[in-house]
């Protein structure tokens, strides 16, 4: 398997799993980070290390848990969460579902199965951040047109009368 040699946080706070999480990682091709033990340590290294995608338990040590540390992360820094846990119950479940998680691993775990969730969960943050960024471009563009808001491309991708005939003023275009 060869990974994308992306940068990983891991949070967890029993050290010698954290290490071999760490072992596994690297021995799939990619690059650790940091190592956080609690909610407020991940946020800081988050915040040093700027990972691609946070690896993270859901009992931490210290006032914030792995729930309440993801949801941070993706506020904060809208970095792609994983959770790797032993925690499968319905109670723990709902509420780390409503932090929007890029996958969930059950411990223990294989090694293949932690690099296929890593590597969906990268692809998928890519891709929603490139749709992102051209929704963005298409309303600056709009506006920089003066095209209203709402009109445009139909779900298709044709352009709509009200932008062809807008488009057609604009370039002086006679069909």
């Amino acid at each position: 398997m060869a990974a994308t040699g992306a940068h990983i946080l891991v949070v967890e706070d029993e050290n010698i799993v954290a290490k071999d999480i760490e072992h596994r990682l690297k021995a799939l091709g990619y690059n650790v980070s940091a190592l956080a033990s609690s909610g407020e340590e991940a946020l800081q290294k988050a915040r040093d290390a700027c990972p691609d995608l946070v690896l993270m338990d859901i009992r931490l040590k210290g006032a914030m848990d792995g729930v309440d540390t993801a949801e941070e992360l993706r506020r904060q820094f809208n970095v792609p969460v994983v959770y790797l846990t032993a925690y499968a119950d319905a109670n723990t479940l709902q509420r780390a579902k409503v932090t929007q998680p890029f996958g969930y691993i059950l411990k223990p775990f294989e090694e293949r199965e932690l690099y296929t969730c890593i590597e969906v969960a990268l692809y998928k943050h890519q891709m929603e951040r490139r749709l992102k960024e051209s929704e963005q471009w298409w309303s600056r563009r709009r506006r920089w047109r003066g095209v209203p808001k709402g009109h445009g491309l139909s779900p298709d991708g044709i352009l709509g009368s009200s932008v062809s005939q807008h488009v057609d003023r604009t370039t002086q275009w006679h069909h």
